[in-house]
């Protein structure tokens, strides 16, 4: 089932995602740990009141370590697809998107899943979080 994020928020969502981007502002990408799927899934539970990380079949599946297993575990369709098959967030116009939402960028040059934080979007990168404006997003889901 797909939900439009309305009301499923926690109340303190805003406070939640400062603590998010400032608690991985410094950590390094690292496949299957800290990488764009992870940082965008640990944000989306953590946001959401109606998501048991525990249970989420998505966090089960990304068990990869490096590159090659990540596309491996996307069996050749893109980032955007992986959100879409998650079949939890729907899909909204880019030019819509909210602080909170999850995004498709592009960060140091790859495809990217990535947080909204206003006018930007942050995501992992080599050393840190990443951040690039939200002009750069090609597509966009409510959180």
């Amino acid at each position: 089932m797909k939900l439009n994020g309305s009301g499923l928020r926690r109340p303190d969502w805003q406070l939640l995602l400062a603590v998010y981007v400032e608690r991985h502002r410094d950590t390094p990408f690292t496949w299957g740990q800290h990488d764009c799927a992870r940082f965008a899934l640990g944000w989306v539970q953590l946001a959401r009141e109606d998501l048991d990380p525990a249970t989420d079949a998505l966090a089960e599946r990304l068990a990869y370590t490096d590159a090659r297993g990540a596309l491996e575990f996307m069996q050749g369709s893109g980032l955007g697809q992986l959100v879409q098959d998650w079949d939890q967030l729907a899909a909204c116009d880019v030019a819509y998107a909210q602080r909170g939402d999850v995004v498709l960028v592009e960060i140091n040059g790859r495809e990217s899943l990535a947080v909204c934080v206003g006018a930007e979007a942050c995501g992992p990168g080599a050393s840190g979080l990443a951040f690039v404006p939200m002009t750069a997003a090609r597509a966009a889901w409510r959180v």
